[in-house]
This record gives C-alpha cells, structure tokens and sequence, in this order.
C-alpha cells in the first residue's frame, strides 16, 4: 500500500493479512487479504470505524514526524509467477520442477555414425558436432551437423553409404553415374545397338558387366547411277531420277553394324 498523503507520503508499507488490537477502542491500520491461485481479496476497515484505517502509525512507533493516519492509499498486487526457473541466468542448467532445482544442460558424447569421421566444439549447451563419411563412403543426406539442446542431441538421418569405384569402360562410350547407378550413352558419330542393356546398377562395391556396345554411324550408302538417295533412321531408299525408271532388285537397304546391305537395284 503506498500512502498518498503526509507524513509519509510516498512510502510502501506492506499491507497485513490480519489485524489484531487489543481493544475496540485501539486505533489499527491494515488490509486484510486472501488469495487463491485465481483471486486475490481485500478488505478495508469499515468507514464507520473511526479507530480503522489502511494505513496507521502510531504509539510509540509513529509519533512525531511519521505518525500516519491514512484511509485513501494506492493498493499494489504483485503475482510470483511459479512458471518460473530456481535456475540463475548464469548457471547451465535447466529446471527441474519434480524436486526445484538445476539439472545440467551437458550432454553426453555424441553418438558414432559408421564409416564417418566426428568432429564436435563441446558437449554444452548449444554445441555442435559434424560428420564426414571416410574414404569409400559418400553421406547419404545433407544433414550432417546436429546440436546439443539442454542436455540431448538432436536427430540426423544421415549415414555413410558405400562409393563405387568408376562403371566398366565402354568402347566409344561414356557413362553418367548418380546414386550407385550408371547410364551409359554413345559418343558422336556413334550409336546405341540394339538389344543391349544401358543402365547397371552397383552394389556392395562391384558393378555387373553389361552388354552395351556403340557402333559407328553408317557410312554414305553405295551409289547407284541414274538414282538418287534419301536416309533415314540407317535405312536407304532409292528412287529413279527424271527420265529413268526403275529396272530391277530393291529400292531400299539397312545399315547394320556400320555396313549396308547389297542391291542390285538399278535405273534404265
């Protein structure tokens, strides 16, 4: 309770939860409260009792210069928040409700990931460890770097799966390797012949063997007189040009293995 007028004006007087006098006749200040973990209640002497007030200094204590008789002061609540921490801001430590007091925020070392190297800057709060798979191994996610929250380390999914070395080598081939798979593709000037597999998957560290083989383009198909000649997809096809018609064998001829077929196509 803060008293508004003199003599001591100003001042904080903690107010009482109970008011004892000896008397009816005593002349007594205080307000009277109860509380519960939603209410807080006053009470204030009756306005008809002139021996009540919510703030008296008297007796012995109050005459002179402080003496106090006050019936308008300001009232000031103060809530403990019980949500709080026994915890100081400089000790690393969390709360522990169960039995009020510190429980430390360390945590312990953290944990191996197999094939993988660990490197950490401490085990307090807020500390840091990384991963790097070893030779051979390759991390399976981005997620290599995991962090000390009071007292636990977070979770990585991360681990170290195996490198393979390079795919077979495929003559006039190239390969695009990504996740243990290879798919192979034909240089220029060369293409992909038929019926052979071009994709190989690597496991445990070994690739299979595979079937797949580049030929060379075709070269010009052969040529015929009085003809001229269309390709397409290493098929030839001969027509007879203005004037000629044609005489004899087949007007069109593959292409397999770099080498076309015979014709005896010819234009009269």
């Amino acid at each position: 309770m803060k008293v508004l007028s003199p003599n001591n004006e100003g001042f904080m007087f903690h107010a009482g939860s109970s008011a004892m006098i000896d008397t009816s006749n005593d002349t007594y200040g205080a307000i009277i409260y109860g509380y519960n973990e939603t209410e807080v209640l006053l009470w204030r002497p009756s306005p008809t009792n002139t021996n009540g007030h919510l703030v008296y200094v008297g007796g012995k204590w109050g005459y002179g210069q402080s003496y106090q008789e006050s019936d308008v002061v300001e009232v000031l609540v103060k809530v403990i928040d019980i949500t709080g921490t026994p915890c100081s801001n400089t000790e690393l430590c969390s709360p522990d409700w169960s039995q009020t007091r510190c429980v430390s925020t360390d945590c312990p070392i953290p944990l191996d990931i197999a094939n993988a190297y660990r490197l950490y800057d401490g085990v307090t709060n807020g500390s840091k460890a990384l991963y790097a798979c070893k030779t051979g191994f390759t991390e399976s996610s981005d997620d290599v770097i995991i962090k000390c929250i009071e007292g636990t380390w977070s979770k990585s999914a991360m681990f170290c799966k195996v490198v393979c070395p390079s795919p077979p080598a495929v003559e006039n081939a190239a390969a695009l390797v990504q996740d243990n798979r290879a798919k192979y593709f034909c240089l220029t000037g060369y293409f992909t012949m038929k019926n052979t597999v071009d994709v190989i998957e690597c496991r445990n560290s070994i690739w299979p063997s595979t079937d797949f083989k580049c030929i060379k383009s075709c070269p010009d198909p052969p040529t015929i007189a009085n003809a001229d000649v269309m390709v397409s997809n290493n098929v030839a096809l001969y027509s007879c040009r203005q004037g000629f018609l044609p005489k004899s064998g087949t007007s069109s001829i593959n292409c397999s293995l770099s080498e076309w077929q015979k014709t005896n196509f010819t234009c009269y």
